[in-house]
């Protein structure tokens, strides 16, 4: 498991406390990991190995929303990273 799991019991410990519904914890935790790492890559399958316990007990069409507000959160924020890293300046 690449992901510590007191990272994993601090968030869901948030979630609960926050009543938040696990789409939009998916799309948070993505994003927040986006804007601390960068690569999109990192933040979608850290997202989905912190996601995979409660979405254990999805129905199969809230499973693939999941996936979908997982891989949205993995990319937000790609305008200000990606032209950073590659060296383009929008000139």
């Amino acid at each position: 498991m690449s992901v510590d799991d007191e990272g994993d019991t601090a968030i869901a410990k948030i979630a609960v406390a926050a009543s938040l519904s696990a789409l939009l914890l998916g799309w948070i935790v993505a994003t927040l990991i986006r804007l601390a790492t960068g690569p999109a890559t990192v933040a979608a399958s850290t997202a989905a190995e912190m996601g995979a316990p409660p979405a254990a007990d999805l129905a199969p069409t809230h499973l693939s929303l999941l996936v979908l507000a997982i891989d949205a959160g993995s990319l937000s924020f790609s305008h200000v990273g990606d032209a950073a890293r590659t060296g383009q300046t929008g000139r």
